[in-house]
């Protein structure tokens, strides 16, 4: 279970007696949230790495992934970079992954294709 930005494994609670019905549950606490220490660089990869490692750590070769906001991107890109390692993924609330809007640098490019298509739209409809 993957949490979101500025939360914890805490959030999870109320859903854990369900799933222990059925799985073995792990809920992380990502780098500087919750329990976990501050690092100085955050990135989705760097999570999904984590994530990889706990899963090396504990040996357990692939799993099933529910993520909540920022937990969605994180469990998108581990399944990207290793898709073996991922059964399946229930994303709540998912914000992007590898690409935009997380990636500030390409919100001009976004905003100019989003401007053209919507022109284009406005011409289809009134032209």
């Amino acid at each position: 279970m993957l949490h979101g930005l500025a939360s914890s494994g805490e959030i999870w609670m109320p859903q854990l007696p369900v799933f222990q019905e059925n799985f073995q549950v792990y809920r992380l606490d990502f780098p500087g949230h919750g329990r976990s220490q501050w690092e100085h660089h955050y990135s989705i990869q760097g999570f999904s790495e984590i994530v990889k490692e706990f899963m090396d750590y504990l040996n357990i070769p692939h799993a099933h992934f529910i993520g909540l906001s920022l937990g969605c991107a994180v469990a998108l890109t581990l399944a990207y970079q290793h898709p073996n390692r991922v059964d399946s993924i229930v994303m709540e609330g998912p914000v992007g992954g590898l690409t935009p809007p997380l990636n500030p640098r390409s919100w001009p490019k976004m905003l100019l294709i989003y401007t053209y298509l919507l022109s284009l739209l406005i011409m289809w409809l009134f032209l």
